[in-house]
């Protein structure tokens, strides 16, 4: 059985670690030794207890804004649905790509599993694009997605969103652009 966390890189100020592990064990808060700055999200995997490997994923968050029980950003805040919803994907397309690789290689090696789950991740981060797909035809796709999952009011700010980014290409005579991608599909 899989088992995927996530982690901030850095998420306090360099030269407080001492002074972190000192007021935890005290129970105080360690809120303003946040680092201020966007910190790298890594993805701690561990295939059983002895083999774990991290892996550089491409969200950056403030920690400030981190859940750190929950692992995910805070629901508060703004942007949080979608980080959430890209890490919770994440996640899931890791374990189901793992117990596929698992019940299909029954020798398989560690390292191998370290390869295969590194290439997910990368893959996961940069999605391939059929030929021919255009950027507006991500955006439309993106606001056919989100109908139910946001305000109903939200909708037709993405749409005009859409039709300003359209208008101005036209006027500023940019030629249309398409995302395409010939990477070899995993397992």
């Amino acid at each position: 059985m899989a088992n995927i966390n996530f982690v901030l890189r850095e998420p306090f100020k360099k030269g407080t670690r001492e002074k972190v592990k000192e007021l935890r064990k005290r129970g105080g808060r360690v809120d303003n030794l946040y680092n201020q700055d966007e910190t790298p999200i890594l993805l701690h995997f561990g295939h059983d207890r002895k083999h774990r490997f991290k892996c550089k994923t491409d969200f950056k968050i403030k920690p400030r804004e981190w859940d750190f029980k929950k692992q995910r950003k805070k629901t508060n805040l703004p942007g949080s649905y979608e980080l959430n919803e890209r890490i919770d994907i994440l996640s899931q397309d890791l374990t189901d790509y793992y117990n596929r690789l698992i019940s299909k290689t029954t020798d398989i090696t560690f390292n191998t599993i370290k390869e295969k789950i590194t290439a997910v991740v990368k893959k996961n981060q940069n999605p391939d694009f059929e030929e021919g797909t255009g950027f507006f035809d991500v955006i439309e796709k993106y606001i056919n997605g989100n109908k139910t999952k946001v305000s109903p009011r939200t909708i037709p700010k993405y749409n005009t969103l859409k039709k300003s980014l359209e208008n101005f290409s036209i006027a500023k005579e940019i030629p249309k652009f398409n995302f395409f991608s010939n990477r070899p599909k995993l397992l």
